[in-house]
């Protein structure tokens, strides 16, 4: 490649090292065989650069309003030294040609711990789609090249380079910007063993090129001022679209202050007449997530007061879900919207004490409702209603106004956050955590709430993609815990409403108690936070088995509970398990399949082109890095969750027996 290049008079083609001669970092012993009688050294400068640069490359830059060409390729046939080439719109050449040994030295003084390959892999991404370099300054002769080199994740490398001055003959161009690319062809052509006649063609052929390259050069000569004018006109008509922009801002922003709402009878500004209406309000996360548009679903106000007198009247051990014999819940039941899909929904409910509890089965007989009817049910069991005195009208509009604002993902949804409210309070209740720590009716309102909106308006993309994008809401909470933070704060803003207000009939040390318990509980599940939480526990359970006499010691229980609930999926039963799993596998796979859109690097166990191979290894990791010891742990403190552990290796068992036999998904979207 770059082979045959000639120099315009006055300069001086830079010599490769001699065969055999010692470079810099190359071993001269391990060798490859070139043409006839030729070794080729294949370690040090040269190692990676035919794989990495296997045609010259030439890029269009745009840099402040300025257009540069760029050109690079191997200084001579056998793929030694190198040749950096720019080239302004004024037709102004500078080139930098550098023999191995230069090469060496070169990257020596920028980037000395990168290998070979990583530097070639680097350097060349830098010309085809990463940063591309920038001509910082001209000094006499010289102009300075920075070339931006990405080494690991996240680390660039700066790396300076001086071209030479050559002119503005147009010969120039020709010489290091076309026939570098004649001369790569012509020479993977020989390579490839054409035939014959197409090789005589290919000769007969050069000098009609060489002539359609001048016609070519000459008609750049004429272009580029033309392009260059129409450039200069783009730039002034975006510059008159953003300051249109500005204008229909500011309009658009007197508009606004100028429109009133009336609230209690008092004008206010539209933003807080936005606050009047209440409710889940839709948010735009991100452009790669479905848009979401909140809507209340149906509620059978009759259903509910079936739930009610079932968990008001704790007295009553008989199941509603076989024929009542009193008459007056006789008489509620045939309120109901459809009596036999209310008794199915009771007979969920008697579930609910249980790990065997199906979130799938109640959301489908509530037509989404799932979220309402656990949560209302679990509060008349804690007897919160009572307790608090909170209106049942309030209690209702805030849990329809929580499933309204959870999305239509696969994993994270509405029926995902029934699923964590429920195995909350499985640990809570039948699990003993209440009675070891001694709850007050306080924590149970705030582990209830908590369960339930701790995944609301989640947008179906995680933590590290918010990050990556630079997403608002990354930038809003910078980086930190931050789909955690925006369920939290989206809720409690919904609360400001009284129609929401399930706190209203607290008094305010009450309601700063639960508060902060919610945003403690809440804030938890961030992954992000795992280690250093799970270390707190195990530090405290090694410990004085008494817990209940620190406050601190209280609320890490509760967030150990609502932790171990919403990654509970592995310890239910192997069909909830597997429907639970093929959700989250959806919700990856859109998150990345949106990465390789970016051109990002795929997050782990996000690739369904690697479904087979990784799916199974990503549960059983999942399960023995981070499931199995937390349950573990909490087994030893609650040893009525012993259950959970047992059904959670059994589960870590199935994919180990599968390995290299992964089912499709069941929704039809694996590979």
């Amino acid at each position: 490649m770059g082979c045959g290049i000639s120099h315009p008079p006055g300069t001086t083609k830079t010599a490769g090292p001699k065969q055999g001669g010692a470079v810099e970092g190359v071993d001269s012993t391990n060798t490859r065989r070139g043409s006839p009688g030729q070794e080729v050294v294949t370690t040090g400068p040269r190692t990676g650069k035919e794989e990495h640069m296997r045609a010259p490359i030439i890029k269009e830059v745009d840099q402040d309003g300025k257009v540069y060409y760029l050109a690079t390729y191997p200084a001579d046939a056998d793929m030694g030294g190198l040749t950096i080439v720019c080239r302004d719109v004024g037709g102004t050449v500078w080139v930098k040609t550098m023999a191995d040994t230069e090469v060496a030295e070169w990257k020596k003084s920028g980037a000395p711990n990168m290998s070979w390959k990583t530097f070639w892999r680097a350097f060349t991404t830098a010309f085809v789609r990463g940063e591309p370099p920038r001509a910082v300054a001209t000094t006499g002769n010289k102009r300075r090249l920075d070339i931006s080199l990405k080494s690991g994740k996240d680390q660039r490398l700066l790396l300076p380079i001086e071209l030479a001055n050559f002119g503005t003959d147009a010969n120039l161009t020709f010489t290091y910007f076309y026939l570098p690319f004649l001369d790569s062809y012509t020479l993977r052509k020989k390579q490839r063993a054409p035939s014959e006649d197409l090789l005589e063609a290919t000769e007969a052929n050069i000098n009609i090129w060489e002539a359609r390259t001048e016609d070519i050069l000459a008609s750049i000569d004429q272009t580029v001022p033309k392009v260059e004018q129409l450039r200069s006109k783009a730039r002034t008509a975006n510059q008159e679209q953003l300051e249109s922009a500005e204008n229909l801002e500011k309009v658009e922003k007197s508009v606004r202050k100028a429109k009133k709402y009336c609230m209690h009878g008092k004008s206010v500004h539209h933003l807080d007449g936005l606050y009047n209406e209440g409710g889940a309000r839709p948010f735009q996360h991100l452009k790669w997530s479905k848009e979401h548009e909140p809507a209340l679903i149906q509620c059978d106000e009759a259903l509910l007061k079936v739930i009610t007198h079932k968990y008001e009247n704790t007295q009553d051990k008989a199941p509603l879900h076989i024929s009542p014999t009193d008459p007056a819940v006789a008489n509620m039941l045939e309120a109901t919207q459809d009596r036999e899909v209310t008794m199915k929904v009771l007979a969920c409910l008697e579930s609910l004490d249980d790990i065997h509890f199906n979130p799938f089965e109640l959301d489908k007989l509530t037509e989404g409702g799932a979220l309402l009817v656990t949560a209302w049910a679990l509060t008349y069991k804690y007897n919160l209603c009572s307790q608090f005195s909170i209106d049942p009208y309030i209690l209702r509009n805030f849990w329809l106004g929580v499933t309204s604002g959870y999305h239509d993902n696969p994993y994270h949804n509405a029926t995902h956050a029934a699923d964590v409210l429920q195995c909350t309070h499985y640990i809570i209740g039948p699990g003993k955590l209440s009675s070891l720590v001694r709850l007050k009716k306080e924590d149970e309102l705030a582990a209830l709430i908590a369960a339930g909106i701790h995944d609301y308006d989640h947008p179906g993309f995680n933590n590290s993609f918010h990050t990556r994008t630079q997403a608002y809401l990354g930038i809003l909470y910078n980086d930190r815990s931050i789909l955690e933070n925006h369920h939290c704060a989206c809720v409690f803003e919904m609360m400001r409403h009284p129609r929401y207000n399930i706190l209203s009939s607290l008094n305010d040390d009450q309601k700063k108690e639960v508060r902060d318990t919610i945003v403690e509980m809440l804030l938890s599940t961030d992954m992000g936070n795992h280690a250093k939480i799970f270390s707190q526990f195990r530090r405290r359970l090694a410990e004085n088995p008494e817990w209940h006499s620190r406050r601190e010691d209280v609320r890490l229980a509760m967030v150990m509970a609502i932790k171990m609930a919403d990654i509970s999926n592995c310890s239910r039963p192997q069909d909830l398990y597997l429907r639970w799993a093929d959700c989250i596998a959806s919700e990856f796979y859109n998150q990345g399949d949106a990465e390789l859109r970016l051109a990002l690097t795929v997050s782990p166990f996000m690739d369904r082109r690697k479904h087979n191979c990784d799916f199974s290894k990503g549960q059983i990791s999942f399960m023995n890095y981070i499931v199995l010891p937390m349950f573990e742990d909490m087994a030893q403190l609650l040893p009525c969750l012993q259950s959970m552990v047992v059904q959670c290796e059994q589960n870590k068992s199935y994919w180990e027996s599968l390995r290299e036999n992964i089912p499709p998904l069941l929704q039809g979207i694996g590979v």
